[in-house]
Formats: structure tokens, sequence, C-alpha cells
């Protein structure tokens, strides 16, 4: 056969010359062998192997310094910035006292990035400030608070919504550290960047204006603190609402007049008294000394078994007494007696300056300022909080709690003011306004319908009693003996039943009732008396059933002993008296009895509670209360036997809690009480007995023969 076509190509193949084309290279040997390479670079900045600083300077594990770091938060690049700042927290946590050596420079640097446009770059600026500011001492911060308001309060007026949000929490945390720098402390007027804080929040808020810095709430200058407007999410609103409220109260609770965080309020008695030096005189009487509840004090005073009523100021002991047979005082007691004194010539000068005045007229002004911005969120809340068929949303309803406390520190401070009555007309109709549109929904409560949560419960709880305390102001900013319009007490009787139903579970929810169980007791009348009585009974009751080591007790004893004293005081003008109430006084009676027991569980681990007891006793017997009658001084001679010494059925003769009071001028005072009773109810012999055993051996013995045997003695007090 012939050779095929293809086997003759090939051969043809190998013997023939490739033709060159225009433009093409010459074609490389089959067997040519390519030798080209190609190289690469690799960047390594942060390994040790091209690191050339100095040894010894402190650095992060990617070998960078304090200098390297603070430079970085210059970068254009966002990255950066955010991974500087966490090397700053990772270089000041492996050496904390660089904070101290670097603090000027370190603030210098970072709050700077307030303003920055990134997010991730101000959230980790957030999460720096927070941990490194429970470093820093308070009174190192200070010298660099007008640079942190500097750029704080400059971002809070950012042109970007979210920047103004991310300087409120900024703020919110300043707040959390250093509230005196915030709010200014030493001012008793919102003034320098305290102000521009405020102004910062109104701002973002929307409220369209300024508090006013006239006098005069009605002549308050009106001004534009923003040509847009800004839209908030309901989440951003709420984060500034709280910072707002935070900041209300520390700027306004530290410029009230000054009450122990541990007492119980009695601002609302001061509409029952004709002066204010009587509401100041009966509100000092039963109030604890500053050494009690600190270090034991040695303060001495002059003891008197009776007093004129209203004349109580010997029972203060704060201002310190020179004691003739004293050894020498050395350098640091001279210089304690001599700011005391300092501080006591101060106090008695007249206070010509009208800050009390200026404080009720910017809160005044604030209030009003603030109102539309609160009905707003009270009317866009409510519905959906209050429904009767649905889970109320978490934002929502903490928004309207945030409102309602901005409510409760602004009104609080104008009717609890010394100067509240010059310009209280206007707050009271602002008031009646806001509690108008929530009594609709009163008794607050969350649907029946839905799965219970113990946050939502609690948030309607702090409602119900914000809600009963507005209502008690409203209902007191109205003395009885002035003309108008008196508010009904209807809300607040309503508040205070709804409240008593339930157990009270902390002295602040107690604390929070008190306003409203007075405006119910001082205004009714004789129809409902009986409500009353049954009020006064509940309060009681609680009174005697809470444990004597809860702390909701020394509230209890604080309220109810003002209130069985009220009656003795010669400038109360109120309504409020137990005289023909017999079910009243016998539970009045009841509590009285209760005392020693308190004195005795007490025992020696709350001189606070058990000072503000034997003062209770020591009034009551001074004042010769109608309260005390013979029953009831005997069962507390009775009762008192085993706080001196105790009877054990097979140990025998055992101290009491008498002989644990560290604080020698406690002791007095237990001494003072009983030895007002011998003087003023007759001798008491199993009492005096024990009170001689307690004593032996102490440095109380010479005080307590030196008492009993000041005066000669009546036969009895209630014969």
């Amino acid at each position: 056969m012939p050779k095929s076509s293809k086997k003759r190509k090939d051969k043809a193949a190998d013997f023939s010359k490739a033709k060159l084309k225009l433009g093409k290279g010459k074609q490389l040997a089959t067997n040519a062998v390519d030798t080209s390479f190609k190289t690469r670079s690799i960047a390594l900045p942060s390994q040790s192997i091209v690191t050339t600083g100095e040894n010894g300077v402190p650095s992060t594990r990617r070998r960078l310094t304090l200098d390297d770091l603070l430079s970085h938060l210059k970068h254009y690049n966002s990255g950066t910035r955010k991974d500087a700042l966490l090397g700053l927290r990772e270089l000041l946590e492996a050496h904390p006292a660089m904070i101290e050596q670097c603090l000027t420079t370190l603030l210098n640097s970072c709050i700077r990035l307030i303003s920055d446009e990134d997010a991730s770059v101000r959230k980790s600026l957030l999460s720096f400030f927070k941990w490194l500011l429970p470093y820093i001492p308070a009174e190192n911060i200070i010298p660099h608070y007008s640079l942190l308001f500097l750029f704080t309060t400059s971002a809070q007026t950012h042109i970007f919504p979210e920047i103004r949000v991310d300087a409120t929490r900024f703020l919110d945390i300043l707040l959390d550290h250093i509230p005196e720098v915030v709010v200014g402390e030493r001012s008793r007027s919102i003034s320098g960047h305290s102000k521009r804080v405020l102004e910062g929040f109104l701002g973002i808020l929307n409220a369209g204006t300024k508090f006013g810095e006239e006098a005069g709430m009605e002549t308050a200058s009106v001004q534009a603190t923003s040509t847009a407007s800004v839209m908030l999410s309901t989440a951003s609103k709420l984060i500034v609402l709280k910072t707002l409220s935070k900041f209300l109260s520390h700027a306004l609770k530290s410029r009230l007049p000054s009450e122990t965080s541990d007492s119980a309020p009695t601002w609302y008695f001061a509409s029952s008294f004709a002066t204010r030096d009587g509401y100041e005189t009966f509100d000092a009487a039963l109030r604890p000394s500053a050494s009690t509840s600190k270090a034991p004090a040695s303060n001495v005073v002059q003891w008197q078994a009776e007093v004129q009523l209203g004349e109580d100021s010997f029972l203060d002991t704060d201002v310190p007494i020179y004691h003739g047979n004293a050894g020498s005082w050395d350098l640091q007691e001279l210089s304690d007696f001599a700011s005391t004194s300092a501080t006591l010539l101060e106090s008695l000068q007249p206070d010509d300056s009208g800050d009390g005045i200026q404080q009720s007229n910017w809160a005044i002004n604030l209030a009003r300022t603030l109102r539309p911005t609160v009905v707003s969120i009270i009317l866009d809340c409510s519905p959906v909080v209050f429904s009767p068929t649905s889970a109320p949303s978490e934002s929502e309803l903490g928004l309207l709690v945030a409102a309602l406390d901005i409510c409760h520190i602004l009104y609080s401070s104008i009717f609890e003011g010394s100067a509240a009555r010059h310009c209280e007309g206007g707050a009271t109709a602002d008031l009646k306004t806001i509690l108008g549109y929530l009594a609709p929904y009163f008794p607050f409560k969350p649907s029946s319908l839905v799965k219970r949560d113990m946050k939502v419960e609690q948030a309607f709880k702090n409602l119900n009693l914000v809600f009963s305390e507005l209502t008690s102001l409203l209902t007191l900013s109205f003395p009885l003996s002035s003309k108008g319009p008196t508010p009904r007490p209807g809300k607040a009787r309503h508040a205070s039943n709804m409240s008593m139903q339930k157990e009270i579970e902390n002295a602040q929810a107690y604390s929070a009732l008190l306003p409203s169980i007075w405006s119910l007791l001082n205004s009714a009348t004789h129809e409902h008396e009986d409500m009353s009585d049954r009020v006064l009974e509940t309060v009681i009751d609680h009174a005697i059933r809470a444990p004597s080591t809860s702390k909701v007790k020394r509230s209890t004893i604080e309220f109810l002993s003002r209130l069985v004293l009220l009656e003795t005081e010669p400038q109360y003008s109120g309504s409020f008296n137990t005289k023909g109430r017999a079910g009243i006084m016998a539970k009045a009676r009841q509590w009285i009895m209760h005392l020693p027991k308190v004195l005795w569980e007490l025992d020696a681990n709350d001189p606070a509670t058990t000072e503000v007891a034997l003062r209770t006793l020591l009034c009551l017997y001074q004042r010769h209360a109608p309260l005390l009658d013979d029953e009831v001084g005997n069962a507390i001679c009775a009762r008192l036997i085993p706080y001196f010494v105790i009877a054990h059925p097979t140990r025998g003769e055992l101290p009491g809690p008498f002989t644990k009071i560290a604080s020698p001028s406690l002791r007095m005072l237990v001494l003072d009480v009983a030895a007002t009773i011998f003087i003023l109810s007759g001798e008491k012999p199993e009492l005096d007995l024990a009170i001689q055993k307690a004593v032996e051996g102490t440095n109380q013995k010479g005080y307590w023969a030196e008492v009993t045997g000041a005066r000669t003695r009546p036969s009895s007090m209630y014969s």
C-alpha cells in the first residue's frame, strides 16, 4: 500500500526551514532553558531584626513606645488611630506609673479624637477613657478640665449627630468618675463650662432655647441654639436623656440643703412651719452627728434634764467644745479647730448673695425650656408603654423613665429650695400640665397578658414612685394659709394607698413615698380622716415589722419620730395631730415601746440608727409628750435593762450592747436618756442597778454619778 500523506508530511518537516514572518521574533529552540527570575521585598517594620530603638524604654508587643503611639493618634488612617488607642491601654496596663508621669501629654493627645469622624475610633476612645479615669485621682484631673471640656463641648455642637451622641457618652463617663468637676461643685449656679455642657444638651434635644439668664422666668431670654434640626433615633435620645438626668442630679442635689444620703428627706415638713428657722430647728433635732457614722468623737455637751420647747440646739454635737481639763493640743488639732471655727463664723454671716434665688430661677427656666421635650416624649411613648395588650418597648420605656427622672430632679429643686416661693407659680402650672398627661394611665403597671420581666416591673415601680412624689410636690406647694385654689390631694392619696399595699424593699423607695404620705396626713379633711388613720396605721405597722438591721429601719424611725414630735413644736402650723384619735395614739405608743428592742438588736453595728432612736426617746421625755403615759414609761424602763445587763438563764449576767459602743459621746447620750427618765418619772431601781454594773470600771462611771445626782427627782412625772 502507498504511504499515507501524514507520514510524508512528518518526514518532510524534519528537514524544512521555518519561514520568518514580519514582526515576529525569533522562535526559541525547543530545548532552550529559561534562566529569568523575579524578586520581591517584604516590609517588617515591627520585627526585632530591624528595630533600632533604645533598650529599656517601655514598649508594646509591637515594639511601639509611648511617643510612637501618640504620633499614631494623628495618622491619616483610622485603623492606625484605633490601634494606637489599643496600644496605649496595653502599654499603660503594663506600666501604670506612666499614667501620672505622662498625664498632660496623654490627655492632650487623646481628647482630640472625641470629634473623630470614624465611629470605631470614637468607640475605642470611650473604652480607653472608661478604663483610664479610675486610675487618675480627681485632684490630678482638675488642672486639665478646661482642655477636656473645650473639646467635649465642641463635639456636642458638631455637624454630625453621631459625634454629638458620642460626646454625650463621654460626659456620662466623666460624671461617673469626676462629677464635681463636670458640674462645678463650688458654685450654686450653672456657669462656665457646665453652662456650655447644658447648652449642648439642649441643642442636641432640639429644645430650641437656652435657659434664661434673667432673674424672672417671665422675662427670660429666648435664643436659638441651632439653625438645623437634629433627628435622633430612640436609642440615641435615650442616651442623651439619661446623661442629662445624671448631670442635673449631680448639679442640683449638690446645691440643695444638706441632707445625709442615709437620712430620710424632711423638706415636705417646711410648709407646715411658721418660719424657716422653726423648721430647721425641728429638722436638726433628730439628725445624727457626723462623728457617729465616721470615727468615735470626744465632744461633750452640758447635759440638761429639761429644755424649753423649740430649744434643742444643745443636741447638736457637731461644734467642737473646749474642755478645760483636756491636755495640750497638737498642731493638727489646732488646725482642725481653726478650720471648723472659720466655717462656723462664715455660716453665721447673713447671706445677701441671693444664690438660692438664682438657683431656683435657672431651675425654673430650664424646666420651662425642657417642658415641650418632656411632653412630646410622654405623648409619643405613653400609648405604647401602657398598652394593656402588648409588652412595652425597652427603649420607649427607658425614654419615659428618663423624662420623668428629669422632671423629678428639676421640680424637686424648685419646690424644696428655700427661695422657691419667689417664683414657683409658673413651675406649678407646668407640673400640672405634665402630670395631667400621665394621670389617665395611673397607676402604672405592665400588661398582664405578657411574660413577666423583672426589669420592666422595676421600671414601672419607679414610674409610680416618681409620679407619687411629683403629685406630692404639687399638693404641698400651696401652704394651708395661702389664698387661692388649693389642689386636691386625690392623686397623692391614690398614690400612697397603691404603693403601701406592697412591702417596701429599700430606703430609697420608702423615702420616695414619704412626701405622698405626709401630703395625705396633713391635708386630710374630716370626711377622709378614716382613710388617713388607715394609712398611718399601715406606716406604723411597717415600721414595727421592719427588721432592725434593714436599711429602711433608720428612715422609719426618723419619719415617725418627727410625726410624734410635731405637736410639741411651738411653730408647727399644720393640720396633722394625734389628739382625740385613740387608735392612732395606741399604735404610736406601741411603736415607742418598740424602740428599746431596736436598740438591743442593733447592738453596736449601726451607731447612726442607734443615735436617732436615743434622740427620739430623749426628746419625747424632755418635751413631756402626751404619748408617754405610765404604761409606756414602765415598759421602756423594763426593756432598757437588757441593753445594759443581760440576765441569761444558764450563763448568769452578761454585759449588754451598751458595753460594746465605741463612741464615748454615744455612750453619754444613752446615759442622758436614762438620767432624764429617772428625773422626770421617778426612781427605777432595777434599771439604775443595771446601769451601775455596765459603767463600772469605765470612764462613764463618774459621768453617770454626776447626771443622776444633779437635781432633785420628783416622785412621778404623770401623777
